[in-house]
C-alpha cells in the first residue's frame, strides 16, 4: 500500500491542490463550495491507503488539547459498545475532553500515534479486546507504546497475561481486565451443580475449553452451516441445530451462547417452536448486558465485570489513581434460564 508522507504527496496523487484536500480531511469543505463528489473521491482514497492529516502544526500553537482519547475497535463485542457509551456519559459529566478513535483489528498503529500526539494526548484508554487476539499483536503494539513513553496507557479489557505479557511490561501501561480460562472454568462448575455431564456451545473458540470439567460440544461443527445459509438470521439456524440435538428421552440440554442479545432471541424463537425453558433446554450466556435482566424470563449469564473496570477507567481519566494493574473475577448473574442446583 503505497504511503504519503505529507499532505502535498497525497493532494498530487489525486490531481487536486494540497489547500483543496486539506478542506476536505478537516471537514470544512463546504466553505469552499468543494463538490460533493470530490469529497468523496478524497475521503475514500484516505480511508483506502490510511492517510491521516498531519495535525502537530495545530498541536504545537496549542489550539488542540483532550484529557484522554479512547481507541474503540470496530468489531468490539456488545458489552464492550455498552461499556463505551456509559465511559463517554461519565467524562461528559465530569466536563473531561476526550476524542475517539476507531481502530481495526489489522490497523497500522503510526496514523493512530500521529492523532495521539497531534491533539496533546496525556492518556489512552485502548478497549484490548478484541484488538489483541495474539502475541504477534501484543508486540505490534507494544512497539508504539515504547514510541510514546510521555503516554499513559490503559488496557481495558485485558487479554490474559500468556497473550498480553509485552504489553504488561510497558512502564508506561496499566491494565483492568480478568481471566477469561477462570471465567469459563465459572461457568462449568455452575453447570455441573446442576446435573449436567454435557454442555453444547455455541460462539467460542475450541481451545478456552481445554481441561474441562465436562464434556463439552459444538452446537455448530463449523461456521460454514451458518454461511451456507445466509438468507436465514443466526438465531433460526441455531433453534434448528438445537431442535436436532434435543430428544425427549435424554435428560434437559444445557446449551451456552456468547452473547446475551443472540441467546434471548434462541430462546424467544425455541419458545414458538414449543420448548419450555428451562425445563426441555437451559441456557447460560456470557456478557452480562443490562438487557438481559429485562427480558421476561431473565437470562442465567456470566456478567462481566464492566462496572467495576468503568470506575477504574475514569479514576485513570481524571487523575484519581495512575496505572492501574487489576484482574477482576466475573460473576455468573442468576436468572430463569437455567435450573436451579439439584440436591
Amino acid at each position: 500500500m503505497k504511503k504519503y508522507s505529507n499532505m502535498a504527496e497525497f493532494a498530487a496523487e489525486l490531481n487536486l491542490a494540497r489547500s483543496t484536500v486539506s478542506y476536505i480531511l478537516n471537514d470544512k469543505w463546504q466553505e469552499r463550495n468543494i463538490s460533493p463528489k470530490t469529497v468523496k473521491r478524497v475521503k475514500d482514497y484516505a480511508k483506502k491507503v490510511n492517510f491521516v492529516p498531519n495535525f502537530f502544526g495545530r498541536a504545537i500553537k496549542g489550539k488542540i488539547y483532550s484529557d484522554a482519547a479512547i481507541l474503540l475497535p470496530n468489531n468490539a463485542y456488545r458489552h464492550h459498545r455498552e461499556a463505551f457509551f456509559r465511559l463517554m456519559s461519565y467524562l461528559n459529566d465530569c466536563k473531561l475532553k476526550y476524542i475517539i478513535i476507531p481502530v481495526a483489528s489489522n490497523t497500522e498503529a503510526t496514523p493512530i500515534l500521529e492523532q495521539l500526539l497531534a491533539y496533546n494526548i496525556q492518556k489512552v484508554v485502548m478497549i484490548a479486546s478484541p484488538l489483541i487476539r495474539n502475541i504477534n499483536d501484543a508486540i505490534m503494539w507494544q512497539e508504539s507504546i515504547n514510541a510514546t513513553p510521555n503516554l499513559k496507557w490503559l488496557l481495558y479489557d485485558c487479554p490474559d497475561e500468556n497473550i498480553s505479557s509485552p504489553l504488561l511490561s510497558c512502564p508506561n501501561v496499566g491494565y483492568i481486565g480478568f481471566n477469561r480460562q477462570v471465567a469459563m472454568q465459572t461457568v462449568l462448575e455452575y453447570v455441573k451443580q446442576r446435573g449436567y455431564d454435557k454442555l453444547y456451545y455455541y460462539g467460542f473458540s475450541v481451545e478456552i475449553f481445554q481441561n474441562t470439567i465436562i464434556e463439552t460440544i459444538p452446537l455448530l461443527t463449523t461456521k460454514a452451516e451458518l454461511l451456507t445459509k445466509k438468507e436465514e438470521p443466526p438465531e433460526e439456524i441455531i433453534a434448528l441445530a438445537i431442535e436436532k440435538i434435543y430428544s425427549k428421552n435424554n435428560p434437559t440440554q444445557a446449551i451456552f451462547i456468547n452473547d446475551d442479545l443472540l441467546t434471548i432471541k434462541v430462546i424467544t424463537k425455541l419458545q414458538k417452536m414449543g420448548f419450555k425453558i428451562p425445563k426441555d433446554l437451559a441456557f447460560i450466556s456470557w456478557d452480562g448486558l443490562a438487557v438481559s435482566d429485562y427480558f421476561h424470563q431473565r437470562l442465567t449469564t456470566l456478567e462481566i465485570p464492566n462496572e467495576k473496570m468503568l470506575s477504574y477507567a475514569l479514576d485513570f481519566i481524571s487523575d484519581k489513581i495512575k496505572l492501574p494493574q487489576v484482574r477482576l473475577v466475573p460473576q455468573i448473574r442468576i436468572g430463569d434460564s437455567m435450573p436451579p442446583i439439584k440436591k
